[in-house]
């Protein structure tokens, strides 16, 4: 359930952080499944973005947000710069954070669609090889189980036998990872990435967990060809190791199948989300046993 924000709330925040400025009009955006954000239009045709973390959020808190998106900015990473933050909740009852507004879409047009998934691979490819130093202290993500045990129904006995005598360790170097990249995270503008937004989940880990979940977002929308396209186009930057591939895909489906329920899904759109989740369950235990 969305928080209940007034205009005394944000007139209070423009106040003490934009005082030169004038507020306009102001609206909640789409999405917004673990936090509340609306945009803020000022007077003169100047934008940001309010960020509330309310009752349901469960990425990081505010203030290690903050940090890491201070940090990200400075990196040359392609993520909106932030502006202020209020993890004491001294203004309205919530902490929140303000980023500058950036000008684009998550749309992304049918005719473009092949290109904006290889620039999609790209783009992670990017946040993968930006430099630790300097990022704040983020949880790891390392490998996909036992985790994915709490995850995977009950009923796949054969599949978790099969995972527990899968060998896999992780041997490659710790990436900074987005934690949650896929199509609604991803903004464009004259068909170029101009910003990689929602940095909550991110960690330090396998890079794969990234790719793994970017994979089952775009099997929702483009199908097989779709994903293994965005698959494919990473592999040509970075190495694939095909187990932990797969170990991942299970990890990330099972997930989705656990909380889909909490994310205000339509019926029709969370069915269908389901049935590709488990699709690719069943299909990466059948890979596991060849």
């Amino acid at each position: 359930m969305a928080i209940a924000v007034n205009i005394a709330d944000v007139r209070a925040i423009v106040r003490k952080y934009f005082q030169e400025r004038e507020l306009d009009s102001w609206h909640r955006l789409k999405g917004g499944v673990s936090a509340d954000v609306f945009k803020l239009e000022f007077k003169g045709g100047k934008s940001a973005v309010l960020r509330i973390h309310g009752d349901r959020h469960s990425g990081h808190d505010v203030q290690l947000e903050f940090d890491l998106l201070q940090a990200l900015f400075s990196k040359g990473v392609l993520s909106p710069r932030p502006i202020a933050v209020d993890s004491e909740q001294k203004v309205i009852p919530y902490p929140y954070l303000l980023m500058e507004f950036v000008e684009g879409s998550t749309a992304v047009s049918e005719a473009f669609s092949d290109e904006a998934i290889g620039l999609m691979a790209k783009g992670l490819v990017e946040v993968h090889n930006k430099e630790l130093l300097g990022l704040p202290t983020l949880p790891g993500r390392i490998e996909p189980f036992p985790l994915a045990f709490e995850f995977l129904p009950e009923e796949m006995t054969s599949l978790k036998a099969l995972i527990e005598g899968t060998p896999s360790t992780f041997c490659g170097d710790q990436k900074l990872l987005h934690g949650d990249y896929w199509p609604e995270n991803v903004m464009w503008k004259d068909e170029e990435i101009v910003a990689i937004i929602d940095w909550e989940d991110a960690a330090i880990g396998d890079p794969l967990s990234d790719v793994a979940c970017c994979y089952l977002e775009l099997r929702y929308i483009y199908g097989t060809d779709g994903a293994d396209k965005f698959v494919n186009a990473y592999a040509e930057f970075a190495p694939i190791d095909p187990i932990r591939f797969q170990l991942w895909k299970i990890h990330v489906s099972a997930a989705a199948q656990k909380f889909m329920g909490l994310w205000g899904l339509p019926a029709e759109k969370e069915a269908h989300k389901r049935q590709t989740a488990l699709l690719v369950i069943h299909e990466t235990h059948a890979a596991l046993q060849k």
